[in-house]
């Protein structure tokens, strides 16, 4: 009897702690705050998060070691990873060539494309995610973000997971949590009103309709349950947009919010919706979007990882099939990209068959995903983002691994 007491009590700390190392990972690793702790705090001389990961790495360790033992037991999925790793050194080589200089900088533009592989690679075993892995990751993710953007930051904009984000929205209407959304619609209003990117309130919004979309979808072969669904979306969506609402409204008269997050965040959205495009400063965006067509051409060979190296960070981060035009040539990005969503779409008409999990969210994101490519590319290159990414495309890419119990 006390054996089995004590096995209980021993079961229950280790479950406690399980949770507090996902937290603590998601706070600390993946969220803006890393780079604060990395840079300011730690005082090194380049941005390593990944020090940051070591608590679940080490806690984990005889899971990721199986998991990793599986994949290179497995020839077929050696061969996968083999091939995707000598692409990435033949797009280092070609950066290399282009910038010979700037290995320092190739490098960088590559880390986390290597991250994305490795994780995908690792994320598509698993038959499914451990809902209490993720959910306790992107709380850490959000409550980071919020730290850094509220109480540290000392800038009027700061970015923050986007991927991290999206699933903090989605998870709790996955999962039916009502009361759980209404707190995560809230807190996220805080959030963008000080973290001053628009592509924040489109996450959002995003999240938040497809995830209910999807949930009701799969409803719609009960009529009767599908009428509930939707009238109950439909009270959950009126009080989070009142009290959405009286929180903006309550922030700005009663907060000394900046008067040039204000511009970024409400004065330029509403120019946009009402035709401003030019007081929205959107007009550089426009003429970006179409460099998908004037700029085919003078890039179809590919040119491998030279983001930071030509200085382009910028014009990469607003129109990332740009990105892949550069980086694996035009002509092949017309294939990849549609062939990588369609991954994602697939992945998504396979959830609707199947019960809701972790996986729907990330089934879900395909929509984000695909957003992103045309309005912000900081799941390439900012090593935190591409983790999440690279656990979604796992995930879109896992169906063909459904052989073994989940151990994560």
């Amino acid at each position: 009897m006390i054996n089995s007491r004590h096995i209980k009590i021993k079961l229950s700390l280790k479950r406690k702690l399980e949770g507090a190392i996902y937290l603590f990972t998601g706070v600390f690793a993946f969220s803006s705050l890393s780079s604060y702790l990395i840079i300011d705090k730690l005082n090194l001389p380049f941005y390593l998060p990944e020090l940051l990961l070591f608590p679940l790495l080490i806690f984990k360790s005889k899971v990721i070691f199986f998991y990793l033992k599986r994949l290179l037991t497995n020839l077929k999925s050696l061969i996968k990873l083999i091939f995707s790793l000598n692409i990435i050194g033949f797009l280092i080589l070609l950066a290399h060539l282009n910038y010979p200089n700037s290995i320092g900088s190739i490098i960088s533009t590559s880390r986390p494309i290597i991250y994305i592989i490795l994780i995908a690679f690792g994320f598509s075993i698993p038959k499914n995610i451990n809902f209490k892995f993720m959910f306790y990751l992107v709380i850490g993710i959000f409550i980071g973000d919020f730290i850094n953007v509220l109480f540290i930051s000392n800038i009027p904009y700061q970015a923050v997971n986007i991927i991290g984000l999206f699933l903090f929205i989605s998870l709790p209407i996955i999962y039916k949590k009502n009361i759980l959304q209404i707190i995560t619609i809230s807190s996220s209003t805080i959030l963008i009103l000080n973290a001053g990117f628009r592509i924040l309130i489109l996450t959002v919004v995003i999240s938040f309709v497809f995830s209910h979309f999807f949930m009701i979808i799969k409803a719609s072969n009960r009529p009767y349950v599908l009428a509930k669904k939707v009238f109950i979306k439909i009270i959950i969506f009126l009080i989070i947009f009142f009290l959405s609402s009286y929180l903006v409204n309550f922030y700005i008269q009663n907060f000394d919010l900046d008067r040039f997050t204000y511009f970024r965040i409400y004065d330029r959205t509403v120019n946009l919706f009402t035709g401003g495009i030019e007081k929205s400063q959107d007009i550089s965006r426009f003429k970006k979007i179409t460099w998908i067509w004037t700029k085919f051409y003078e890039n179809i060979i590919p040119k491998g990882f030279i983001m930071e190296a030509s200085g382009n960070i910028g014009n990469y981060n607003d129109i990332p099939i740009i990105w892949f035009y550069v980086t694996i040539g035009s002509f092949t990005s017309l294939f990849f990209l549609p062939w990588l969503l369609w991954k994602g779409f697939n992945f998504l008409i396979y959830k609707l068959k199947t019960s809701d999990n972790v996986d729907t969210s990330l089934a879900i994101a395909v929509f984000l995903i695909g957003s992103l490519l045309l309005l912000n590319g900081r799941f390439l290159y900012i090593t935190y983002e591409s983790w999440l990414f690279g656990i979604i495309l796992g995930r879109w890419f896992s169906r063909e691994s459904f052989l073994i119990k989940n151990k994560f």
